[in-house]
């Protein structure tokens, strides 16, 4: 039997949300992050400097200008941090295996899941270190000026 096409859309559409559901990276606004925000934080922890540390899971393959403009957002966003250190991983249960360190998981498991890291976002009011860094070929770096 033949769907209409209008069915075959609602499949579609059901399918689609199943697969980014079971990924662990459906967004639900007020739950995971607010609105508008294309990341999940796996983790959020304080630093001991003053500021946050987060562990942030994003789509896998982003494009790299979605990239570029998730940094400029977290510096935007937390701006009145003093300090920040984030890194940006493409699979949320390798965001929570380095969370947990190698120590815990054991260095083999550990570089597979840093092997899933696509960004690392720094601000360090000590040195005055601002940038944000897209790893992959060619590797990227956005230097952002002191007070940004």
């Amino acid at each position: 039997m033949e769907m209409n096409p209008r069915r075959q859309v609602l499949a579609y559409i059901a399918g689609a949300l199943g697969a980014v559901a079971a990924t662990g990276l459906l967004l639900r606004p007020g739950r995971d992050a607010p609105a508008g925000r294309s990341y999940r934080v796996v983790d959020e922890r304080r630093l001991a400097i003053g500021g946050l540390g987060l562990f942030i899971a994003v789509q896998k393959a982003l494009p790299r200008d979605s990239l570029l403009s998730l940094g400029d957002g977290l510096r935007k966003e937390y701006a009145p941090q003093p300090n920040m250190v984030v890194g940006l991983f493409d699979n949320v249960d390798a965001a929570r295996t380095v969370k947990k360190g190698s120590r815990v998981v054991g260095e083999e498991s550990f570089q597979a899941a840093m092997a899933h890291q696509v960004a690392f976002y720094v601000k360090d009011s000590r040195t005055g270190r601002h940038d944000f860094t897209i790893y992959g070929e060619p590797r990227e770096a956005v230097l952002y000026e002191s007070g940004q």
